[in-house]
This record gives structure tokens, C-alpha cells and sequence, in this order.
């Protein structure tokens, strides 16, 4: 795939998967330690899960406040539909697991249960929505951003 970044933006990304890689590092040293001392798995796991979302959430902001996307995508309404289609079929496919793995448990098979179904195409609609509204929200504000940071040297003359 091309490279859709110029030297400075390459430059800015890499920066940003530093410090992303160093939270979560720290955060993994920090599950070991928490682990060990306490020998709680479900206490690991939930440090786990906030140290990669810190993570996300800390590498989002930052590629937004910097202008960048990604490397090889653009910011369109195609590409933020299909990855909101993946994540919408991976979501769900997960929801389902979880749904057949309780109802078996409690003796009952999904099938019996036209309403699993149901949850189903709920699910797969609500997550839809929610990739595709926050991955055009964001696409938006990452364009506005890096035309504000293209201005910003021509104003300095």
C-alpha cells in the first residue's frame, strides 16, 4: 500500500506509537506487579483492559491533535464504512459467543430463542452506527486539524 503521509507527519506518527508503545509497557509491568501481588486474575484483567484503552484513547487524541489518520487510509465515508462493517461483524460475532456460551450453561440452546436472533441484528446495527458516526466525527476533526496546522506557517510570513 502507498504511504499517504509526508516526512513531518511520518515523523509525528512514529512519536505517537512511541509513547503509545511506553504506556503500555508500563501498563503491562504494572499488570505484572498488580497480578503477582495479589494473584487476582479478574483484578489483572481489569488493569489490562484499562491500560489498552488508556493506550487507544491516549493515540486517538494524538493522531487527531496532529492531523493524521493513518498511513495508508484516507478519511472517507468508504473506508469508514467498511471499518465500521468489521467491527460491526467482529462485535457481534463476539456478542454471539457470549450469548451461546451463557444459554448453554443454563441448559438452553440459542435456537430455541428467536429473540437471540433478534439481539443479534440489534447489536450488529447499534455498533454500525456508533463506528460510523464516531469515525466520521473524527475524520472530520482530524481534516479541520491539519488544515489548521497547513495555515498555520503560511500565516507566520
Amino acid at each position: 500500500m502507498k504511504k499517504r503521509l509526508d516526512e513531518r507527519q511520518e515523523n509525528e506518527l512514529l512519536k505517537i506509537e512511541h509513547n503509545g508503545f511506553w504506556i503500555l509497557f508500563w501498563g503491562i509491568t504494572a499488570v505484572i506487579i498488580v497480578r503477582s501481588l495479589t494473584g487476582s486474575d479478574t483484578v489483572a484483567c481489569n488493569v489490562m483492559e484499562a491500560v489498552f484503552f488508556v493506550t487507544a484513547v491516549f493515540m486517538l487524541f494524538e493522531q487527531c491533535r496532529k492531523g493524521i489518520w493513518d498511513r495508508h487510509l484516507r478519511p472517507t465515508p468508504g473506508t469508514n464504512l467498511l471499518i465500521s462493517l468489521v467491527a460491526s461483524v467482529i462485535a457481534t460475532a463476539l456478542v454471539a459467543v457470549w450469548i451461546a456460551e451463557n444459554m448453554t450453561a443454563a441448559g438452553k440452546t440459542p435456537t430455541e430463542y428467536p429473540i437471540y436472533f433478534i439481539l443479534l441484528a440489534v447489536s450488529f446495527a447499534f455498533i454500525f452506527a456508533l463506528c460510523f458516526v464516531t469515525l466520521t466525527v473524527l475524520a472530520k476533526l482530524t481534516e479541520k486539524r491539519l488544515k489548521s496546522l497547513e495555515k498555520e506557517p503560511d500565516q507566520e510570513k
